[in-house]
């Protein structure tokens, strides 16, 4: 996009210059130069992998990331905006992909390709554009294919050069990513090549149609319907949702679904609390193993404590780094990281539970037990 206005930018040198270093500064290159700085790695994906336990989110085989990229995009943009069936549509895809696809696809994907991103109610975590708007895509493209002659005009030659990198960008990223949620990521550039959906043949009659505007009201109605239903921000208040699904004389088992999933998202901000009660007042820094996205419930209230990372492999490794004295541990994460049994990882490591507790994060994991952990003594962690 820069390359078609070059003349009109040297024009101004030095305002080019500072509009370019407040873009820099404003785009991902903070980031990078925090990771390298912490990570030893611009990418931050080592430090990633080892807190983790997971597969690489990168993989080296170009044709399996395309594949399994747009075997993801497909499913994720698609998902309709309520879809009780989530656990049979996944079965369902990975028993119709070719198998050894599947096998190679499983050793180099996030979650081992177990996961297809999709939801019963899409969430910010892996959203992508949701039916409505694959549907007006779709339609755009359709319209298009039964012109003659077939030709695409963009608007500019700008845009048109912008589009193209914007494919290239999506090619390359397929090519070398492995993350389970790339809607959410590629989002986007997926929307910026919507917009160049208007340049295609066709595209002014199909606007003006019937069909384009009942998706149209489609597309809107489902996002409205989201932004209502979800139980991470809901637009009303917990027991009213509730009492309403009873009302419509739903199946006992969801009924009980909807309770439970509404129930875990409205604790989840105080999850940690039976543990945190055990925790002696004017503890200022905690250690912590689990997942990275429960981890922001330690830090309340804000400013009291600091959360330190705790490998389990790294502290099995060596028990005399420093750490903090007490550490919030993961069962699930103590095994998948260091393949021991919890009480056997404790064991070894010298410490004692103080206190532990079974919670739901995601209803569809079920309960998820965490221990409150006095780990021995060394040199204290660095705030």
């Amino acid at each position: 996009m820069i390359l078609p206005q070059t003349k009109t930018l040297l024009r101004r040198p030095w305002l080019t210059t500072s509009l370019l270093l407040v873009c820099l500064a404003l785009s991902s290159f903070p980031i990078w130069f925090s990771n390298q700085l912490h990570c030893a790695d611009w990418t931050g994906e080592k430090a990633e992998a080892k807190t983790a336990g997971e597969k690489p989110i990168t993989t080296s085989n170009p044709a399996i990331g395309i594949a399994g990229n747009l075997i993801l995009l497909s499913i994720q943009n698609s998902a309709p905006p309520v879809w009780p069936f989530v656990r049979q549509t996944t079965d369902f895809i990975r028993t119709s992909l070719p198998a050894p696809l599947v096998i190679a696809l499983s050793k180099s994907f996030e979650g081992g390709f177990q996961d297809l991103g999709l939801r019963e109610l899409p969430g910010e975590e892996g959203a992508g554009l949701g039916l409505g708007l694959t549907i007006l895509s779709l339609l755009a493209l359709f319209a298009a294919i039964g012109s003659r002659p077939w030709a695409i005009t963009p608007p500019s030659p700008a845009l048109g050069i912008a589009w193209l990198a914007t494919l290239i960008s999506i090619l390359i990223y397929s090519s070398k990513m492995a993350i389970g949620c790339p809607a959410r990521i590629i989002l986007p550039a997926l929307m910026f090549l919507i917009v160049g959906f208007s340049a295609l043949p066709n595209h002014s009659q199909l606007v003006r149609s019937r069909l384009w505007r009942w998706a149209a009201f489609f597309a809107m109605g489902s996002s409205l319907l989201v932004l209502i239903l979800t139980p991470s921000r809901p637009l009303f208040p917990q027991g009213f949702m509730v009492k309403l699904a009873q009302k419509l004389s739903l199946p006992p088992s969801l009924n009980e679904r909807i309770f439970n999933v509404y129930e875990a998202y409205g604790r989840r901000a105080r999850a940690f609390s039976p543990l945190l009660t055990a925790v002696p007042p004017g503890t200022r820094i905690l250690g912590y193993t689990g997942g990275v996205a429960l981890e922001a419930a330690l830090w309340k209230p804000y400013g009291d404590r600091s959360i330190i990372f705790v490998p389990p492999s790294g502290l099995l490794e060596n028990p005399q780094c420093p750490h903090p004295e007490l550490l919030i541990a993961s069962a699930y994460t103590i095994k998948k990281s260091t393949g021991l049994e919890p009480f056997e990882w404790i064991n070894k490591t010298g410490a004692s539970i103080v206190a532990q507790k079974e919670i739901i994060f995601l209803v569809r994991i079920g309960p998820e037990l965490f221990y409150l952990l006095k780990l021995p003594s060394s040199e204290p962690a660095p705030p």
